[in-house]
This record gives structure tokens, sequence and C-alpha cells, in this order.
């Protein structure tokens, strides 16, 4: 009887070493597919719309039931995981941004400078992937030389990878500027993202 209950905790003790291992192995495995989703748009505003953007539920959002909807063509747009973006700004929107900016009483500042919420969705269409990226975070006056052609209108958030026809999921944050007098964007995505859920 002995030797048999030796033997099943021997057993016992062999599958649990090996359940051990293939389940490192996997997490080794998913841990490894990791890799960093890139983003570089650089657009123009196309046209500025009264009300809350609607082409995603996500920039459908006016909290304070006065906002302007934003809508940037992709002039130069480039994406580790979207691949190659050929000609974007023949392809609006389906490479484009829409902003939904909050001008109403949710702002914080004072007459002198404001930062305003924003919700987002950026649509991107590559030759890896095509995928909506949706993003908020805040707009501000520019910090210095309002006036000046030059002057740029902060932006910073953060990001989730809402679609992806590849199955990608990710998130992470969002820099960039939109030009006061100019109307010219520029954002930065950057984050860990992973195939499957």
């Amino acid at each position: 009887m002995y030797c048999q209950i030796a033997k099943l905790n021997h057993r016992f003790g062999t599958y649990a070493l090996l359940s051990a291992i293939v389940f490192l192995s996997f997490a080794s495995i998913a841990h490894a597919a990791a890799i960093q989703e890139v983003v570089h748009f650089k657009g123009d505003l196309r046209n500025s719309l009264t009300g809350s953007c609607t082409s995603s539920v996500y920039n459908n959002k006016c909290y304070s039931g006065s906002c302007r909807c934003e809508r940037y063509e992709g002039l130069v747009v480039t994406g580790n995981l979207l691949g190659k973006v050929t000609s974007p700004e023949l392809n609006f929107p389906a490479v484009s941004i829409d902003l939904t900016v909050d001008a109403g009483s949710d702002f914080v500042g004072s007459a002198e400078g404001r930062c305003a919420p924003i919700f987002a969705s950026a649509f991107i269409t590559g030759s890896k992937d095509t995928q909506q990226i949706d993003f908020n975070g805040s707009y501000c006056t520019p910090l210095a030389n309002v006036n000046s052609t030059t002057a740029k209108s902060p932006i910073l958030g953060g990001f989730g990878i809402e679609s992806s026809t590849t199955g990608y999921t990710g998130y992470g944050t969002v820099t960039g500027s939109v030009g006061f007098n100019s109307g010219s964007i520029i954002l930065n995505f950057k984050g860990p993202a992973v195939l499957g859920p």
C-alpha cells in the first residue's frame, strides 16, 4: 500500500511539474508576443462642425452640451503594425481623425488660456492592418505666443485600439499638437500591443 501511494505521489508530482512547465512556456510565449504600437499622424483640418462627432460611439460624447467636431485628414501617416499607408490624403475619411472638443463648462483654466476635454477616433487603413484607435485627453490653448503663426495647442492623453483587422489589442499614450492658427495636426501614439484579447 505504501509503495502504491508513493507511486501515485510521484506521478502526481510529475504531472504537476509538467503542468507548471507548460504554463510557464505559454506565459513566456504570450509575453514575447507583446510589441510596441507606434503611429505617427500628420494632417490638416478638413472641416469643423457644431456638436460632437458622429463617426464612432467613442467620439460622440459632449458632456457639457457645447462641443465642436474637428475632422482631420491624414497627409503623412506611419505605423509599425499598420504597414504602409498609401496616399492617405486621397483616402479621407478612411485615414482620418475625428476629434470632439468639449468647449463648454468642462474646461479648466482662465481667461488667459484653458484646457478642454477631448474624445476622438483615428481611422487608419494600412497594408498590414486597419485600425480604429480611440483616444481621450486635453486640448489646450498654446502656452506661449498665441498670435504667432506657429503657435501650437498641445494635446496629451491616452489611447486604446478599438478595432484591428489583424486582431491587435493595446493601449498607450498620445501626444502632439494642433496648429492654433494653421489647422495642422501632429499626433504620436505609443504603447504595448498584443495579438488576441
